[in-house]
């Protein structure tokens, strides 16, 4: 992701938005929709996968194409993370939980 792009920027603003407010991040939310559009994660989102998902593995079986999802938005929430901190705008958008490389 290149933050030359006016689109990634914007992503990544939409991004941070949630993260701060983690009520507008549910599942299925308009808002989670309008950043997997951005991101060209619709497909994972429509299988319930965003890079707003905190959790700290998938809940979903190996055997289901949404547990590959859940790995997607886990990098590119990784990816998103780092430039926000690069940008110095991570500031209370992320429990230190939140921020693990681990996948």
């Amino acid at each position: 992701m290149d933050l030359s792009d006016p689109i990634d920027r914007a992503a990544l603003a939409l991004f941070l938005e949630l993260e701060r407010d983690p009520k507008r991040a549910k599942p299925f939310s308009d808002d989670t929709r309008r950043l997997a559009r951005m991101l060209g994660l619709i497909e994972e989102w429509w299988r319930g996968q965003s890079p707003c998902d905190r959790s700290a593995k998938p809940y979903m079986p190996s055997h289901l194409c949404a547990f590959g999802d859940w790995y997607k938005c886990r990098r590119v929430r990784q990816e998103l993370l780092k430039l926000a901190r690069e940008a110095g705008q991570l500031e209370g958008a992320s429990s230190p939980a939140s921020t693990t490389t681990d996948i």
